[in-house]
């Protein structure tokens, strides 16, 4: 008997794989959640269907008994599918916030960070599209004037460029230095330390200066 190359064995494998994960698949897919007796176990399977059926109305309450599970339901198929609209339907704010701020970050679109009612949601979506996208705009939606220096910063450093450190105008002194030196470093050249005066040009230099 023929012994099969172990490349064609290893096909073999994968397609057989293959063929068991799609069965699995279909099967979760097509269980009656209404034989779960567990409620709990009966709620996160109607959740499981919703989001891999992408069908929002299993998530409602004639389906789901406890309202909690019903907006983390709508969460998870708001997410899995970057629907934004499907957050407006979402009671809980927590799960609401959580909703915009995940889409908005995955969808790169700072203007669903604002949506959020909690603004730790906001300022780490709008830091997550700034940095993403190397737009320093979102940043100045951020009202802690650290994590707003830190987000300009991240961009301006990331691209090399000086220049953006300067959008910090409002920003406190220490904070703008901090930007120019850590664009300094990243282009691993002192003598743009020379451009500033004081404790800024100081602070640059220090960073380049060797034990």
């Amino acid at each position: 008997m023929k012994t099969l190359k172990p490349w064609v064995k290893i096909v073999i494998f994968l397609a057989i794989v293959g063929i068991i994960c799609l069965y699995l698949n279909n099967w979760f897919t097509a269980v009656d959640c209404s034989i779960v007796e567990l409620e709990d176990e009966k709620n996160q399977c109607y959740v499981e269907q919703a989001v891999r059926k992408n069908n929002v109305e299993l998530c409602s309450s004639n389906i789901i008994t406890n309202p909690q599970t019903e907006d983390y339901c709508k969460h998870e198929v708001a997410v899995e599918s970057e629907n934004p609209e499907i957050c407006e339907l979402i009671e809980n704010d927590v799960w609401k916030g959580s909703c915009f701020k995940n889409i908005g970050m995955s969808l790169n679109d700072y203007t669903l960070c604002s949506k959020s009612p909690f603004g730790d949601d906001r300022m780490e979506c709008f830091f997550d599209v700034a940095t993403a996208t190397n737009d320093p705009k979102p940043c100045f939606f951020i009202e802690n004037y650290l994590r707003r220096g830190f987000c300009i910063e991240t961009i301006a450093v990331q691209l090399k460029d000086i220049s953006i450190c300067e959008l910090e105008d409002q920003s406190p002194p220490h904070i703008v230095g901090q930007c120019y030196t850590s664009v300094a470093v990243a282009l691993d050249d002192p003598e743009v330390c020379n451009k500033f005066k004081g404790q800024t040009k100081d602070y640059c230099l220090s960073k380049f200066e060797t034990n």
